[in-house]
Order: structure tokens, then sequence, then C-alpha cells
């Protein structure tokens, strides 16, 4: 590799120069040192044991990537979008004039599409995550089909793109950037440090950021650079806390528990893809046009208390009396793609989401829903509780795991009484479905000034029952289930 820089000095030169001119007349924080960072961070890269008995590439073609991957960014529009997305196509165009008058370009067409090629798909990482200026959505989905016969060189200048972004003059200039646009440095609403969607906050962004360090590292090396800036970028967050007198929540899903996620998916493909993310205006304008199954003209959370929080698994208690275990399997499955795709996990979901999972079909997530109330008929003396209503597969798969808290929506003041009666974690196993307050019809109130919807033997037992439909919960487990975890074959 050294000798083909060396004998290539002059091209190389005069690709340096050219991103200088381009600027040099614009004060814009990834100009040529930037791009001189990545360049220095690709050649290291090159030289990991990862690589260093890898299949032959096109250094001369990552290496002008690498000087030219940003190029796009100088020429920003006025009519471009807030996330800047237009800036890929821009530095297509400026690198294919460059590369039109360049010495080791000339004559050799292939080459110069492959250049293209990097700096159009370099931060397809970066777009696939969720971003609120496209109103949740993904600016991009990832092109894979675009990139064939560029991967290992892409991979790598991902890498190194990824690992420069999070180093300390590049976050700081992000930092500004980000604030100059308006962004609040802390989510106005909800959950104050959220990390699943761009320019909800500056602190979501330094975690994204981050992230996408993590999930494009692709040798030892980066990874660690990778987790400890991580760590630090953490602690800077820490510290804006501390300033603004913001309430410091941890993640539950921390890059450095992705690692586990990856092993348990090793061998396995999958296909995920996050369509929308909604963050918690939207939570909550859903979960308040919740209905009950059987009036759709009552919404229980219509006035109640709502809030998001981290809870201990431990002390909510369970409504049902058995999971399934293929269920179970099934969370864990989605929380381990997301954290090997996005590095954000299922414990940690601040809103909720409509994503694909190895399927065409749409399905959507929200976080575990928690009723708060006062239990007066399970126990001798009234109790608070805090009921599961929503999310007891996603709690028993994450306590199988070694993790104690998960982030619930919580809901207080509910005028309605739930359909079952509170239960324990032991009582959750292969028994029947559920203690329920109502055994009889006749122990049902009469609440013929709340609805006007008959109250009989088919309905009396789940009337109150939350329709959590909008949130992408599965509903009632049916009896079919129940009869095939007694006959052991779910």
């Amino acid at each position: 590799m050294s000798s083909a820089r060396q004998s290539n000095r002059s091209w190389r030169d005069d690709l340096v120069e050219a991103v200088n001119r381009l600027s040099s007349d614009v004060r814009e924080p990834f100009g040529v040192d930037h791009a001189l960072r990545v360049e220095h961070c690709v050649q290291d890269i090159l030289e990991e044991p990862e690589h260093k008995t890898s299949a032959p590439m096109d250094e001369i073609a990552l290496t002008a990537a690498a000087l030219l991957h940003e190029a796009g960014l100088v020429h920003r529009k006025h009519h471009w979008s807030d996330d800047g997305l237009e800036h890929l196509g821009e530095g297509v165009g400026l690198s294919r004039e460059i590369l039109h008058h360049n010495e080791a370009f000339e004559g050799h067409p292939a080459r110069v599409e492959r250049v293209l090629g990097l700096i159009a798909h370099h931060n397809d990482t970066v777009y696939a995550f969720p971003s609120k200026r496209r109103g949740g959505a993904p600016a991009r989905a990832k092109g894979e089909s675009a990139t064939e016969g560029i991967q290992t060189e892409l991979s790598i200048l991902r890498e190194a793109d990824g690992r420069v972004h999070v180093g300390t003059a590049e976050i700081a200039a992000s930092i500004k950037t980000w604030q100059d646009q308006g962004v609040p440095y802390f989510a106005e609403q909800g959950p104050p440090l959220n990390s699943w969607m761009w320019h909800e906050s500056v602190a979501a962004n330094i975690r994204l950021t981050a992230k996408r360090a993590v999930v494009d590292a692709q040798t030892d090396a980066s990874r660690d650079y990778a987790l400890a800036a991580y760590d630090r970028l953490e602690a800077l967050i820490e510290d804006a806390c501390e300033r603004d007198a913001v309430p410091y929540e941890q993640e539950i899903c921390r890059p450095a528990f992705r690692e586990d996620s990856v092993a348990r998916m090793k061998g396995s493909s999958f296909w995920l893809r996050i369509d929308v993310f909604r963050g918690w205006d939207s939570l909550e304008e859903e979960l308040r046009s919740c209905t009950l199954r059987d009036d759709a003209s009552i919404h229980p959370y219509e006035a109640a208390r709502v809030r998001s929080e981290i809870a201990e698994i431990n002390e909510l208690s369970p409504l049902a009396l058995y999971v399934l275990e293929n269920r179970l399997d099934e969370v864990l499955e989605l929380h381990d793609a997301l954290m090997v795709q996005y590095c954000c996990g299922l414990w940690d979901l601040p809103g909720w989401m409509q994503f694909r999972y190895n399927a065409p079909e749409r399905q959507a997530i929200a976080p575990p829903l928690v009723e708060e109330y006062t239990e007066a008929k399970a126990f001798a003396h009234p109790r608070r509780v805090a009921g599961l209503v929503d999310g007891l597969h996603r709690c028993k798969a994450a306590r199988r795991t070694g993790v104690r808290q998960i982030r619930v929506l919580v809901a207080s003041d509910v005028p309605y009484p739930l359909v079952p009666l509170p239960a324990t974690w032991p009582d959750v196993q292969v028994v029947r479905k559920r203690n329920y307050r109502y055994n009889s019809l006749e122990e049902f109130p009469d609440i013929s000034e709340l609805s006007k919807v008959e109250i009989n033997e088919e309905n009396f037992r789940y009337f109150f029952y939350r329709d959590l439909g909008k949130l992408g919960s599965l509903g009632e487990r049916t009896f079919r289930e129940f009869d095939e975890i007694r006959a052991g074959k779910a």
C-alpha cells in the first residue's frame, strides 16, 4: 500500500488541493482537515490484522473517496432539506468533475464510478436512522443492490468516517452546528436523552453519532475506539445534565452490550427496517385515543396522567399467568436485530415505531404499558401496584438476559378497573391465563350511566380490556394458544 501511495503522490496532492479549494470560501467544519483525518484513519484500518489478509481492493479509489466523501457539504443550497441529504448527490457531481481532471482516473471510468459509489453510500448508516425533520422516517433506506462490488472499500470508508466523527474536533463542530440549527440540547418532552431519532435533541444526536461509529466498526481497534468514545461522550452529556439541572438517565441498552446481541444473532440472516419512529407527543396521543374493546366510545386513558420512566422489572405486577416460549424467542430476536443494526434495543424504547422485520408487512411496537392504581380486591388491605398491562413477554425476555430495568409508559388516575387481578413473577408460568376481577356476570358492577353497551356473558369478563392495537400490541392471547401451551405444543 505504501508504494502505491508514494508512486501516486501527485494525484493525491491534486485531490487534497481540490478539497482545499472547495472549502476555502465556506465556513464548513468538515473541510480538508476532516478529509485528511478520514484518509489517515482509512490507512490505519488497512494496517489492522483483519485487513492484511483480506481480498484485494482498489486502494486508490478508497483513498480518493476518503478525501472527497464530504465534498457536497461545502456547497449547501438554500433549498436543501434540513438534514442535508442532498449533499450526497452534490458530492457525486463535484467529485466526478474533479476526478475527470486527475491523472490517476483519466481513462479509468470504472474507477471513477467506484469512487462515486463510495461517496454516494458512505452515509447509509446515518440516514438509516429515523429523523425528526422527516416526520420520524429515515432519510433513505440502505441501498445494498447499488453497492455491489464495493462492499469491502465501503465498509472501510464508513468505519473510518464514523470513527473520526466521534473525535473531539468533529463532535464539537457538530454540536455547534446542531445548536445553530435550533435543535434543543434536551428533548422538550418525554425522555430527555432519546437516541432513536436524529434532531430530537443534541443529546440524542451525540448518542447516535457514537452508535453509528459502533455499528460501522469492523475491526477490533475501531470497535474499542467507538465504545470508548461513547463513554466519553456520555460523560459530556452527563455534565450538560448537571449544568442544566436535567435528570441524567443512562441507557439500558448501551453499546457495550451490543456484542451479546451480535453473538446471539451469529449465523442468522435478517432484514430489518424502521419505517417511522414517533416520539413522546405521538405516543401519548395514541395512548389517549385507545378504547375499550367492547365500547369504542370509552377512552380509559383520555384524562389519565401519563409519563415515561425506567422501571425495575421486579417491581411490576404481571397481569397474566403465563407466557409463550416462542414469543419470548421472537421478542429477544427483534431486540437483538435492533441492537445489531441500530445499536438501539427494545428495553430502551422511548416512543413507538413502525417497522418491517423479515417480511413486507409493517408492524408496530410501543414501550410496555404500566398502570399505577390502588388494588383493593387482591389483597387483605388496599395496596398501590404497578400493573403490567402490555409488554409481559418483553419484561420476561429482558429478565432472561439479566436485565433488571426497562423503559415503560406509566398511566395513573385511570378511572376504569383492569380485567385481571395482579399477580407476582413466580406466578407467571404455564397454568392459566389470569385471576379475573369478575368471575361471574353477577359480580360485574352497574355501569349503565357510563356505557350504553349491553353487558352479558360474552363480554363482561373482558369489558374493560384496553385495545392497544394502535401501539402495536398483539392483544389478548387466544384460548387456542392457551390450549397449545397446556398440551406442550407452544
